[in-house]
């Protein structure tokens, strides 16, 4: 008997996905802990499968295919944290700027007046800036960061990824073109399930300064998975800092020339807790709880 036919079903079916969730972590208000923590259930994932499939009888040829796909969705699963993340520590930086400045740092951020009417209720002017931007590119997250945190100094110029010369950290310009490759490689998987094009294998090639197949299917190992797990914990981790003390800075430089705007020690208290690290601001420390 033939299966009765499911379009009378789906419509119901695939609407009622958006409705089977479950609440966020408490440390989702903290932007490096919640990667941090999604980055550790990705990893765990990995090996909880592979824990839980040894104890059993498996062939494995189809052990390694399926473990490879695996792999590969949980590499894609820490680049899309890895964005989230820059979207919450950018929303972090607008909620405690936007109200305090005329000029235009936030004009990198435009959007339409649909996005903004979405995020209303919450009162979360940084999210609405942030969120329904996509944040996969090293040259525009320097250049969205760069004019948020802008200084009065035209020559003070802040970069999330140093590339060259005298952009600084000039320690970390390496991590710009190990970023770049990762977001191809996340480009690959999501918009071709891993088949590296001719156009794909191009690029690749030019950020890795090798010759790279094409059609080829990515195939990342577990070693491969745990080298993007902690290049971007500690790339997360680099950038968190930096952005907290360039963020107290511009408040600095803002209370500087009206100290009517906020009470240093109450900015800094605000702060410690959302960069989970100690912020100074005009002289006066808070340390995250």
């Amino acid at each position: 008997m033939p299966r009765p036919a499911f379009n009378t079903l789906a419509q119901g079916r695939i609407a009622a996905i958006a409705e089977h969730t479950e609440d966020l972590p408490i440390v989702a208000e903290v932007p490096s802990e919640h990667f941090g923590r999604t980055s550790s259930d990705s990893w765990s994932l990995l090996l909880y499968l592979e824990r839980n499939l040894n104890r059993t009888n498996i062939y494995r040829t189809a052990y390694g295919r399926h473990m490879a796909r695996v792999n590969k969705m949980v590499l894609l699963s820490l680049c899309a944290a890895f964005e989230r993340f820059l979207k919450e520590l950018a929303a972090v930086c607008v909620d405690h700027l936007a109200l305090r400045v005329l000029d235009n740092r936030l004009d990198e951020l435009s959007q339409r007046g649909s996005t903004f009417a979405a995020h209303f209720e919450a009162h979360a002017l940084g999210r609405a800036m942030c969120e329904s931007v996509t944040w996969l590119d090293c040259d525009e997250v320097n250049i969205r960061f760069r004019k948020i945190l802008s200084l009065d100094d035209p020559n003070d110029r802040f970069y999330v990824f140093p590339e060259k010369g005298n952009q600084q950290p000039a320690a970390e310009q390496w991590r710009y073109r190990t970023m770049s490759n990762l977001w191809q490689l996340r480009h690959t998987i999501a918009h071709n399930d891993g088949v590296i094009t001719r156009s794909d294998a191009l690029k690749l090639r030019l950020l890795i300064k090798a010759p790279v197949e094409s059609p080829k299917v990515i195939r990342p190992t577990k070693d491969d998975i745990r080298s993007v797990k902690r290049f971007l914990e500690e790339t997360a981790d680099s950038i968190n800092s930096r952005v907290a003390d360039r963020l107290a800075s511009c408040l600095e430089q803002l209370y500087d020339a009206d100290n009517s705007l906020f009470v240093p020690a109450t900015e800094a208290a605000a702060l410690a807790p959302k960069f989970k690290r100690p912020v100074t601001i005009a002289g006066q420390t808070a340390n995250p709880p």
